[in-house]
């Protein structure tokens, strides 16, 4: 078949190098398309050859051959093609029709693939799996952890951590069975016991550079720390690995500094349930010293005082019986109790005030006690001294007067010696003519009389001379 190509066929008619034909022009002389029997013997081959080759023999009379030859044609193709709607099941021979469009590898892969109804159950090696794509992996719920609750160091721990693959994923966490008797107890954190019976643990990092996470049950073993989330982070030896706790809400204790950094006032308060603060402890850049105060229990501040003093309104010692030392703010000089000692004075304790001081106790090398007073001392009633004892109203008992001072003196002096001398009751006797007095012990003559004023007395008088001993009047003995 061929395009018209007459000297009259209207060149590029359809395209560059697509001539058509044309009707001709006798206003502008163009003359019609002129056919020669090339390209009638073209268009007559082209259409038998499509009507012989239906096996359909050429009749003169018949129009209607090419239409019936496309027909069986195009039914003879249908019987070797597929049918859209059997979706592949009118292939006679499947595995080569894979093999010749190439998809014989694809059905190999398919033989090993997953199943979609098992939810990752087929896969054979989870955890690589689970390596190779970048994911989390949550290994065990409940995971015996070293197997006995014998002590487990750090380093001991990480080598089981690596064994069950914990660093070969960005995330790895198990938790640690309910059971203390198969789980071990991490004991060098320097922040406490970690018992990992059912404790959570969580991995994050590769082994030269990892942090670890454990967070504990409300109750715990081995004496772990309940309650609690450890931290431990190591990005290699030279970067100071260690083991940190978080604080509990709760309650917790800590091993090392707490710092509250500000210029300002930084309290720490203990409160009631409904938020009243009970007591404020804060102590102010440049201010006098660190205060504790009572909160909305009143009581004022308690002072630490920068220069080593300590304030309070009252200071007692003791429960039911108190020992109390307190100041009415109304003294004209502030006054000291000092505690100190040398090689000479042991230990002194002494009360001093602006103008020196009031009294001290010291402790002698010899283990003795002085007690000194720069002044006067005043005893309502009695004071002792040793074995001795001074009685408010003078008197003095010791071993030196075998008692009391007034019943030596009574004893050894006053009723020992003569305190007085008298005479006595007046005796009368006749002279004259009468028989007068004879030689009495302890007798004196006080008086003789003479009436009449002869040569002859009347009478005569006398007493006894008495000696006072003891608080009894005796007379006084002869010769």
């Amino acid at each position: 078949m061929h395009r018209i190509d007459t000297p009259t066929a209207q060149k590029d008619k359809f395209g560059q190098g697509k001539n058509g034909f044309t009707n001709g022009d006798p206003a502008t002389g163009r003359r019609a398309t002129d056919l020669n029997s090339d390209m009638w013997d073209a268009v007559q081959e082209e259409v038998c050859t499509v009507i012989e080759a239906a096996g359909i023999p050429l009749s003169k009379g018949e129009h209607t051959q090419l239409h019936a030859a496309i027909g069986r044609l195009i039914d003879e193709q249908v019987k070797t093609r597929l049918e859209k709607n059997q979706n592949g099941a009118d292939i006679p021979n499947k595995p080569l029709f894979l093999q010749n469009v190439g998809l014989k590898e694809t059905v190999n892969q398919a033989a090993g693939a997953l199943q979609k109804s098992q939810n990752g159950g087929d896969i054979p090696d989870k955890d690589l799996f689970v390596r190779r794509i970048g994911a989390a992996r949550a290994f065990d719920g409940a995971v015996t952890i070293g197997g006995d609750s014998n002590p487990w160091t750090t380093a001991e721990f990480i080598v089981w951590l690596e064994s069950q693959g914990a660093f070969n994923h960005p995330y790895w966490m198990c938790r640690g069975t309910w059971s203390y008797a198969l789980n071990k107890v991490i004991t060098d954190t320097g922040c406490g016991n970690i018992c990992l019976a059912g404790a959570v643990i969580e991995v994050m990092g590769v082994r030269g550079a990892m942090t670890i996470r454990i967070t504990t049950p409300t109750t715990t073993s081995g004496g772990g720390v309940a309650s609690a989330q450890f931290t431990y982070i190591n990005n290699g030896e030279g970067y100071a690995p260690g083991w940190r706790r978080e604080f509990s809400r709760t309650g917790d204790e800590m091993t090392g500094n707490l710092y509250l950094k500000n210029d300002g006032r930084m309290n720490f308060c203990i409160m009631d349930e409904d938020g009243t603060p009970r007591m404020w402890i804060f102590k102010d850049k440049g201010g006098d010293g660190v205060h504790i105060n009572n909160g909305n229990d009143g009581g004022g501040d308690f002072i630490f005082g920068k220069d080593g003093s300590f304030y309070a309104s009252a200071v007692r010692a003791g429960l039911g019986k108190k020992l109390s030392m307190t100041s009415d703010n109304n003294s004209t000089m502030p006054a000291t109790f000092n505690l100190w000692g040398d090689a000479n004075r042991h230990t002194v304790i002494e009360l001093d005030d602006d103008q020196g001081w009031h009294l001290y106790s010291q402790r002698n090398p010899d283990g003795s006690i002085l007690f000194t007073v720069n002044g006067d001392i005043m005893a309502n009633r009695k004071l002792n001294v040793g074995d001795a004892t001074f009685s408010s109203d003078g008197n003095v008992n010791g071993s030196i007067w075998g008692g009391w001072l007034n019943d030596w003196i009574n004893n050894t002096i006053i009723n020992r010696f003569v305190k007085d001398i008298r005479l006595g009751g007046i005796e009368y006797a006749q002279a004259w003519n009468g028989p007068g007095f004879n030689d009495t012990p302890g007798y004196v003559i006080t008086g003789v009389t003479n009436g009449n004023g002869d040569e002859l007395i009347d009478g005569v008088h006398r007493r006894p001379l008495q000696k006072l001993i003891g608080g009894v009047w005796y007379n006084v003995a002869s010769i």
